[in-house]
């Protein structure tokens, strides 16, 4: 080691009970059946088999999952987070693009953050979605100019698309609702999953 130096380690480890791994030695697994040769280096072939070792394990009935250091980890979790963000708003623009007319389904607070964030890129907003039934509870849509419809006076039109700005498990809810009733041009506006 350096006294000078930083030291850095990025290497890996691989824990595990040796009954998670017992399937591997068995002779249906042995080394020379993997399909390594196809490989340029031993260094992919060393990955391959790294990333077999969690899927045994969890064969084996086991769990498996990945440690980080805290500064990694929350460097992991922005840059998934910036990722995924950029790829939303990318599909999201392609949506708006593919259609010149637009509904959002919601009335909340992520309906309104949807027109915030995409009006102006609409090419002609039609107005908000609410499922049927809640019409009244939403009237100071109204009240700020955008029309307000509940899902049965909305028919389905290929010239039409519909973006879904709810949270969670009543979005994907929604989403089959609307399928069901024969709309396929939907976007969530939050990412699922």
């Amino acid at each position: 080691m350096s006294a000078t130096g930083v030291q850095i380690c990025t290497e890996n480890a691989f824990w595990c009970r040796t009954k998670a791994l017992a399937a591997l030695f068995n002779d249906e697994h042995k080394l020379d059946n993997l399909p390594l040769k196809h490989y340029p280096s031993n260094d992919a072939a060393g990955r391959t088999i790294s990333s077999l070792l969690p899927l045994a394990a969890q064969h084996e009935g086991f769990y498996s999952g990945t440690m980080l250091t805290i500064e990694y980890s929350s460097l992991y979790n922005v840059t998934f987070q910036y990722l995924n963000i950029s790829s939303s708003q990318r599909l999201m623009n392609e949506f708006i693009a593919n259609f010149k007319k637009v509904y959002i389904y919601g009335a909340g607070q992520y309906s309104n953050k949807c027109l915030e964030q995409y009006l102006g890129k609409i090419y002609i907003f039609m107005g908000i979605i609410v499922s049927d039934g809640h019409k009244d509870k939403h009237l100071k849509i109204a009240e700020r100019g955008y029309m307000l419809y509940e899902v049965s006076e909305v028919q389905p039109r290929d010239d039409e698309g519909i973006i879904v700005a709810i949270w969670g498990r009543i979005a994907d809810e929604v989403l089959l609702q609307l399928s069901e009733k024969g709309y396929k041009n939907t976007i969530c506006f939050l990412p699922r999953g």
